[in-house]
């Protein structure tokens, strides 16, 4: 058992697919389906006899060679030990002129039974909507199984009764539309309206009870055929009994009737429960549907102010860089401006105090000339100390040198000294050391600077 269980749920799961799979190419709308060709099948489950009290001693030849001149045939099953066989002819004709010549023939010492006969592949529908037509039919139970027939029943008038009948080909789908159809819930409309699947009894319209079929042996038969058809006289004791059979299926049909009343008011009803309760659905999914738009629109307000929180964050920030940046810059150029004019207010003062240590060179020197050098030597200091002037300009105005041939501290551009030894803007001092003035000055005569940009000299001291 536990073998084959495997293999059965893996049977059914098989079958599962294949059903959701064809009904998703029936999802829908089928609107104006094409009609239904009728095409006469060849080897239908109508061409099916049944074939009764056979001789124990033939074999399966021998029955296809009885029914060989009535045409083709491809299903034959034979039980010997039963005396009964299975035939399927090609048309529903040829099985029929089969049943008529074969049936109640002596062969073999025995006389043959042949009727029609069904492999219990015909299913019966109810609870069907008035918009299901026999296309329709065809296409729902189509999923299960290949079908022969497909019918919606209607009434004298044309309209819909609610019921219909499904012919399958084989029974195994049969069963298997039976037993989905019981399980679940098999919609066919938009309408949840489940249609009822139920095994449809066998009816035999075409043979009907023959009276070879009856058991004339039995006494109830002999007592039942001693009178024949007639009439009751009124007020006897037949007619007496006869009018309560009569009450009896008019009371049953009246039951039925107001059964079916009862029927048709509880499916009205229901169908007015499902139109509110299908509003009511509708309704709410509308409901959920606002509010995930709702919680979606919340979401996307919330990410846009953050969003816009972020921005600002970072506006401010960047603002916030931007001032500092500017603080740093208007603190370093403060700072350079300060610089500077300590600077110039050194220089200044540097200045002030050279032309303060000259001018008390300048007194000193006077002093010492006119004061303890008296004849030659100091009348000589005068004379050079007058013709330092009158050629080379003051000792840090004119640029030019002092009686000796030694370099002044040239104030003027291009100026020579007098003695031809070099130019004003020589790097060297009275001792021989470069003189740092004259190269601060000539860097700046060199970068296009005017004169009043030029540093100051220094005091010049003559010995």
């Amino acid at each position: 058992q536990t073998r084959l269980a495997a293999p059965q749920r893996q049977y059914t799961v098989g079958h599962q697919d294949r059903i959701l799979e064809r009904l998703k190419q029936l999802a829908g709308p089928l609107i104006d389906l094409p009609p239904r060709e009728e095409a006469v099948r060849k080897f239908s489950n109508h061409c099916r006899l049944w074939v009764g009290n056979l001789p124990l001693d033939i074999k399966e030849d021998d029955v296809k060679e009885l029914f060989k001149p009535y045409g083709e045939f491809d299903e034959v099953y034979f039980d010997k030990n039963k005396g009964f066989a299975f035939v399927r002819m090609d048309f529903k004709s040829n099985a029929e002129k089969a049943r008529q010549e074969l049936h109640l023939k002596d062969y073999k010492g025995r006389q043959l039974k042949i009727r029609f006969s069904s492999p219990g592949t015909a299913l019966k529908i109810r609870n069907l909507s008035t918009w299901v037509t026999n296309e329709l039919l065809e296409k729902a139970f189509s999923v299960f199984g290949e079908l022969e027939k497909a019918i919606v029943i209607t009434d004298e008038r044309g309209r819909a009764t609610g019921e219909g009948i499904v012919e399958f080909c084989k029974k195994p789908s049969a069963n298997l539309a039976l037993k989905k159809c019981n399980e679940g819930c098999f919609f066919m409309v938009s309408s949840p309206r489940p249609v009822i699947v139920e095994q449809m009894a066998l009816v035999d319209d075409n043979e009907g009870m023959s009276e070879i079929n009856v058991n004339k042996r039995n006494p109830e038969y002999v007592k039942e055929r001693q009178q024949g058809p007639r009439f009751a006289h009124p007020g006897s004791f037949e007619y007496e009994y006869g009018l309560k059979w009569k009450q009896l299926y008019e009371l049953f049909d009246k039951k039925k009737d107001a059964l079916d009343k009862e029927l048709q008011d509880e499916k009205r009803k229901l169908e007015e429960q499902i139109e509110y309760a299908k509003y009511e659905h509708e309704t709410e999914m509308l409901r959920e549907q606002l509010r995930q738009r709702e919680e979606m629109n919340q979401r996307t307000k919330s990410d846009y102010e953050a969003r816009q929180r972020e921005w600002e964050e970072h506006r401010r920030t960047e603002e916030e860089r931007q001032r500092r940046q500017e603080e740093e810059l208007s603190l370093k150029f403060r700072q350079q401006e300060e610089e500077l004019r300590r600077r110039q207010e050194e220089n200044r003062q540097f200045m002030q105090e050279r032309a303060s240590d000259m001018l008390k060179n300048e007194n000193s020197q006077d002093s010492f000339g006119s004061t303890g050098y008296q004849g030659t030597e100091g009348s000589n200091w005068r004379r050079n100390s007058d013709s330092y002037r009158s050629q080379g300009g003051s000792s840090w105005r004119g640029g030019g040198s002092d009686s000796w041939g030694r370099s002044g501290m040239a104030g003027s551009r291009g100026g020579t000294s007098s003695s031809g030894l070099g130019s004003s803007w020589a790097d060297s001092s009275w001792d021989g050391r470069p003189d740092p003035w004259q190269s601060d000055s000539r860097s700046a005569y060199q970068r296009g600077s005017s004169e009043s940009e030029l540093p100051p000299p220094p005091v010049s001291i003559p010995l």
